[in-house]
């Protein structure tokens, strides 16, 4: 016999389930209030997604800057250098580190290097702090 102590009630060992991580091997939780435990938690989650969905009005466009099209100017786009690629996306108006990995479609370590790239050598972006994340911009001439 074990106590769940979400149902407060004692059960036998095989309405709890297994834990790896765990020294018993047996998960803290009863099956029932484990199921409980989910199901709330991914209502929650689908009420937060259609909720975001909702907040966001069509008429305000994508939320991130568009990608090269198809076609021969995706080709072309992706003949230019690291550099370039990150510096075209961020005149698309990518700004955090994220949007300018999805707009270029390269690696997370390509965009890093061309950004210290034309942040340390070239000079020919700039970076601040916004709203606890980081921003980048195509510095004046």
């Amino acid at each position: 016999m074990r106590r769940c102590p979400r149902c407060e009630e004692t059960k036998e060992i095989e309405d709890f389930g297994r834990c790896q991580a765990r020294e018993d091997g047996l998960n803290l939780y009863c099956r029932e209030c484990t199921r409980a435990k989910t199901k709330e938690q991914r209502m929650r989650l689908k009420a937060r997604r259609k909720g975001a969905a909702l907040a966001r009005p069509l008429s305000m466009g994508p939320r991130f800057p568009r990608r090269p099209a198809k076609g021969p100017y995706l080709e072309r786009f992706r003949r230019l250098g690291p550099e370039d690629r990150v510096l075209r996306a961020i005149r698309a108006g990518a700004r955090t580190y994220g949007e300018i990995v999805r707009y270029t479609r390269m690696t997370g370590d390509e965009v890093s290097d061309a950004i210290a790239e034309l942040l340390l050598w070239r000079k020919t972006i700039g970076t601040r702090a916004r709203g606890g994340r980081r921003e980048y911009f195509e510095r004046a001439a």
